[in-house]
């Protein structure tokens, strides 16, 4: 899976230099594409650095995690939540930090995070109601949904600036807005960064696909996890709105609810049980 040409030229035009992930993001993607890597090379690599290990160990401790005892070192949570679900953890938290940026007019890190968070949680809660067995993490898989859209902000902020206009003072949809002046979307650029990020393909699927589940080009072991995604997306934008005063609703489309075995009427109390453990989640990075 890969953007189309004639896409990746556009975003070759709009993003003048790739942005450079910190090594230790890289280091961790080497080990996440390597299938003969350990344990230990992952802990190990963690622990170098101070801040990211104890931001892991605030996740993992946390109450979304619901361990029931405290978790001290990364390799204790590597026997206990898996290989694989702390090497992505760790991914997801570095990227955020790497992300950081200050607040302006036209986008706030702090609610853009939020959201992801908001959206993270909603995956792990909807894959709890459904006893789905989640591809990847999906945690991580929600929290970098929107990838796309801090790119375009910070490597692309004057036409980030035109979308924003246009999508606060004419209530022009994002979407819509980005495709006027961008021809593409964030869904687009996120999946070209992270293409040339090297993410695995667990993680690259739900960025590109996370408004349109049912794409030809969705890999057939992916779909799933990009439905979780996309209706987890649906559910924190919920929230956003009824906390903002908005009435503003997303349809969701009935093919997803179907294919996860979910009712309409069901969201109602998935999207109660999102709010309550995402605010705990929330609180552990800001």
């Amino acid at each position: 899976m890969s953007v189309s040409d004639e896409k990746t030229r556009r975003v070759l035009r709009n993003i003048t230099e790739v942005p450079t992930l910190p090594e230790v993001v890289n280091r961790l993607l080497d080990t996440i594409n390597d299938p003969d890597s350990s344990a230990g090379d992952v802990s190990g690599l963690v622990e170098q650095d101070a801040a990211l290990a104890a931001r892991v160990l605030r996740m993992v401790n946390s109450s979304f995690y619901g361990l029931s005892g405290k978790v001290a070192t990364i390799q204790r949570a590597i026997v206990i939540l898996g290989f694989s679900t702390v090497k992505q953890l760790a991914l997801g938290v570095s990227v955020i930090d790497f992300f950081d940026a200050d607040a302006d007019v036209f986008f706030d890190p702090s609610e853009f995070w939020a959201h992801s968070l908001r959206t993270a949680t909603a995956c792990k809660t909807i894959v709890g109601r459904t006893g789905r067995q989640a591809h990847g993490d999906l945690f991580v898989q929600g929290l970098l949904h929107d990838l796309g859209k801090i790119i375009e902000r910070q490597f692309m902020r004057t036409a980030f600036m035109r979308v924003v206009r246009l999508h606060q003072r004419e209530g022009v949809p994002f979407r819509v807005a980005e495709e006027r002046i961008l021809e593409l979307n964030h869904a687009d650029v996120g999946q070209y960064l992270a293409e040339q990020w090297r993410f695995p393909p667990d993680l690259v699927a739900p960025v590109a696909h996370h408004h349109d589940p049912f794409h030809a080009g969705v890999p057939a072991d992916l779909a799933e996890a990009c439905m979780v995604v996309y209706l987890a997306n649906l559910l924190a934008h919920r929230l956003e709105n009824e906390a903002d005063g908005g009435r503003r609703e997303s349809a969701v489309d009935p093919r997803a609810l179907e294919r996860l075995g979910l009712a309409e009427a069901g969201l109602e109390g998935i999207a109660a049980e999102v709010k309550a453990r995402a605010a705990d989640v929330i609180s552990l990075f800001q």
